[in-house]
Formats: structure tokens, sequence, C-alpha cells
């Protein structure tokens, strides 16, 4: 794909629309699936699936920062048409992930012997929850070993195909899960089964796309190159510390939940992270389509479009979240009755804080890509590692002096100062902006936010909501009559003119593909 039609207007309304659809398919059956399990497996048993999730998520750290490195490398190679030199970066990459493979194994063999003594289990659970350790790291396994090949669809910006083979995975876990609940009686060991299905789907998934998008790259291990290692360790160090950071305040929550809260409570603060995680995704599925473009813009040296790309885009961000985050913490209570039968008003508080915590957390997601693209990441790492370290002991402190509702601020409390204090200010310096340049961007969408949330606190005061469907017209409602306003008021002329723009090609497109026929 040639880079003009590879950044074109149409392909980015192919992301975003790909990102939207799968972003309203994972919110279903999330919401759906969390309150079955939940029902199914008891909140006791429930909390390890999060808990281990997020224990998993920790051997990533290594994996996670050299395919970051990869990408920003072998997309600007891509750019350059350099073909030898894109296939050494390849290679070279796929090595190193298969040594850290061969490195995870006998820890991750560890932490499965030692679950019992590391975390709280019930007695008779203990081979449930090796179990659903081992799914998970075979999972890991493949995922790592994804991540070589995954790049394809990434460095040619085709987010459409990659959310079709995320749709495909989560829809296969669903369905073994489901068909194995139903044949025998629901347990931890058929929750690690579908972790499996859904990692060999998309597994194969991306070794079909890197064949079919970048035929150029070819395996061929002989290929790896020791300079180029190195190169890409001095990149991958700081991403690594960056990554240890990142990391802990994306997944304590459970481990100290697990500690410091019976595991009846666990479970229920881990099926409230499903809130947070969707709300999350949305962020994402705005943000993510970004990044390629502003890496391949500073590969072309248009420091200018960089610019005009991060302020539009977290102009959207925070326009997407509002929304949501507004409308979850106005009728919060009504809204756990109603998913997950409770009634309980500190958890209701819990939601709240953990929607907010989203907000200003999400919005500067896509200042991270100017960190990458100029590979400037060394301060970022230092201050992302160091913000990891105070928000593990913010969130033990307030966990066993505030309980749940603690835990939950710790979050907003750390990440709140680090992003907007540090984040928007060092991307304007980068930018070599005013250092004020991206923190004016980042007030509106709070100000939207405290409005959408009064808004449809109040509504539920004045109309009475029985049931779930009518909770969800409520929000179709308050969603339709905010993306009138968010498009007449939150755009500037230039921004509409450029989405009419975009709308008015793809229509053309279409009609004169039809002609054509």
């Amino acid at each position: 794909m040639d880079n003009k039609n590879k950044f074109g207007a149409l392909q980015f309304i192919k992301n975003i629309v790909s990102n939207g659809g799968l972003f309203v398919i994972n919110t279903v059956i999330s919401f759906w699936f969390t309150p079955y399990l939940l029902r199914s497996l008891g909140s006791e048993h429930f909390g390890f699936i999060p808990l281990v999730n997020s224990v998993v998520n920790y051997f990533g750290i290594i994996t996670l920062s050299l395919n970051a490195s990869t990408g920003r490398y072998l997309m600007i190679e891509l750019e350059r048409e350099d073909d030898e030199k894109s296939n050494q970066i390849f290679n070279t990459s796929l090595v190193g992930i298969l040594a850290m493979i061969l490195v995870a194994i006998p820890v991750g063999a560890l932490l499965v012997y030692y679950a019992s003594d590391i975390f709280q289990v019930p007695v008779d659970s203990k081979r449930d929850i090796q179990f659903l350790l081992i799914g998970s790291l075979f999972a890991f396994f493949l995922t790592t070993l994804r991540s070589g090949f995954s790049i394809a669809s990434f460095s040619q910006n085709r987010f459409d195909l990659r959310n079709m083979l995320s749709f495909m995975g989560r829809l296969g876990q669903v369905g073994i899960v489901l068909l194995l609940f139903t044949i025998d009686q629901p347990n931890l060991i058929y929750v690690g089964t579908g972790i499996i299905v859904v990692s060999l789907i998309s597994l194969m998934g991306d070794l079909y796309l890197w064949k079919k998008l970048l035929p150029v790259l070819k395996i061929k291990l002989g290929m790896f190159n020791k300079d180029l290692f190195k190169d890409m360790l001095g990149t991958n160090f700081w991403m690594l510390i960056n990554r240890i950071g990142f990391l802990i305040f994306m997944n304590i929550e459970m481990i100290v939940a697990n500690r410091y809260f019976s595991l009846s409570m666990a479970g229920m603060y881990g099926a409230l992270l499903t809130i947070p995680n969707n709300l999350r995704t949305i962020a994402n599925t705005v943000s993510g389509v970004w990044g390629p473009l502003i890496i391949s813009k500073y590969g072309r040296d248009d420091i200018s479009g960089i610019d005009r790309v991060a302020k539009t885009s977290i102009k959207l961000v925070g326009l997407a979240i509002a929304l949501p985050i507004g409308f979850v913490s106005g009728v919060s209570g009504e809204f756990l009755g109603f998913w997950i039968g409770t009634e309980d008003i500190a958890l209701k508080w819990v939601a709240v804080v953990m929607a907010f915590n989203i907000l200003i957390n999400t919005v500067t997601l896509p200042l991270t890509a100017i960190f990458r693209a100029m590979n400037k990441v060394k301060i970022p790492a230092v201050i992302t590692g160091l913000t990891g370290i105070v928000y593990f002991i913010v969130s033990i402190l307030l966990a066993k002096q505030f309980g749940e509702i603690g835990l939950a601020a710790a979050g907003g409390i750390v990440l709140s100062f680090r992003n907007i204090f540090f984040v928007s200010i060092y991307s304007a310096f980068l930018m070599k902006k005013k250092w004020w340049h991206y923190l004016v961007n980042l007030i509106q969408s709070p100000i939207i936010t405290i409005i959408v949330a009064l808004i449809s606190y109040c509504l539920m005061q004045i109309v009475e909501v029985q049931n779930f469907l009518e909770l969800l017209v409520v929000g179709g409602v308050i969603s339709i009559i905010y993306g009138i306003c968010a498009y007449k008021f939150g755009l500037s002329q230039n921004e509409k003119d450029t989405i009419l723009g975009i709308v008015k090609q793809k229509t053309r497109r279409i009609y004169d593909k039809k002609n054509e026929k």
C-alpha cells in the first residue's frame, strides 16, 4: 500500500469505524460476560481472573518495550523503502523475542508452583488457580511471539484488520467458555482454556496478515544483527523502565486488593474494573489511530504536522470519553444495580472514582507517540518508573486506610499529576512550544464530563428507570444530544470542514465503485 493510501482519508475512516465497532462489541460482551462469570463462579473465584491477568501482564515488561522499539525502527525504514534494513530489524527482533520466551518459561513455572504462597487462595481451589495461571502464561508466550508479526498491520496502518482479529479471538474465547460451562460445572480451568483459544486465533491471524501486508519481510534468523540489536537495546532500556512503571500502575490494583481485602470484596472490585477498562478502550480507540501518523510525519520531518495531529487527537479523545465517563458517574447507582445486582453505596462511589481516573489519564495518550517518534524516551521512562513506585506505595497506604475507595483514588491522584504536569509540558518542550501549549487543551474534557454527570444524575431523579434497557435508552438520548452539541460547539470550523470533507470523499469513492461495476 503506498503512503498516500496508507494514511489517506479512506483508511483513516476504516480505522476509526472498525475501532468504534470493536469497542461496541467488546463493551457489550464484557458487560454481559462479567456478571455471567460472577454468578457462575462466585465473587471469590471470579476475582482470580483479573488478578492472574494483572500478574501475567508483568511478564510483558521486556517484550512489549522491545516491540515498541521495533515498531519505531521498522516504520522508519519501511518509509525509506530500505528492504534490507527492514529485514534485519524484523529478524533481529524475532530472535530477541524467542530468547525472551525461553527466559520467561522458568519464571512462569515458579509462579505457578508457589501461587498459593504468594496470593490468598481458597484451599479447595489451588489446582484450578494454577491451571488458570498456566493458561494465561501460555497465552502470554503466544502473544509475545505474535508481537513480532503484528508489526505488519501496525506499520501499514491497518487497524481495521487488527480489529477483525481481536473480534474473532474474543468471540472464540467467550464461545469456548460458554460451551464448557454448559457441559460441566463452571470452574477456572475452563476460563484458562478460553484464554489459550483467543491467543491461538490471534497468532494465526497475525501470521496471515504478515504474509499479506509485508511480503517483503522474510524469516531469516541468520540476518540477526548484533550492532542493530545493541542500538535497539539502547532505546529498549529506557522503554523497559517506562514499561515497569506503566505496568505497575496498570496492574497493581488487583494484587493489592487480593492482599488487603476479603476474597469476596476483591472479586467485586475486579468486576468493577470492567468499567475503567472499557472507558480506557474508548480513549485507545480514538487515540490509537494517530500514533502511526505521528511517527510517519516524523519520518518525513513534518514537525508542524505532528503538532496539528497531537492537538486534534487530544480534543477528539476528550470529547469521546467525556460522554461515557460523565454518564456512568451520574447513573452509577442504577447502573451497578442493573448490571451486577449490588446496591452497595461504597461500590457506587468506587465506580465513580474509577471512571474519573480515566479522564486526564487518557487524554494525554496521543502525546506519548511524540516521545517514541523522536526517540526521547529516557526522561519519560524515569518519570514513569518513579510514578509506578509512588503509585504502588500510595495504593497500599490508601487501601489500608480507606479500603476499596482509597485504592481506586490512588490511581487518580498519582497518575493525574504525572500526565498533567509532565506529559503535556514535556511534549511542548520537545515540539519547541510554550510550556502550556498542550495543557490548555486538557481543560475542556473535565468541564464537559462534570456537566454530563450532573445532567445524567438530575435526569435519573426525574425519570423512573426500571431495567437496564431503559437505562440504555436514557443514555442513547443523552448521547444524541451530546453528539449534536459536541459537533456544533466542541469543534472548530476547520475541524468540521475536515470531517465533512472526509465523509464526502468516502461517499464519492463508494459511488464511483458502484458505477464501475
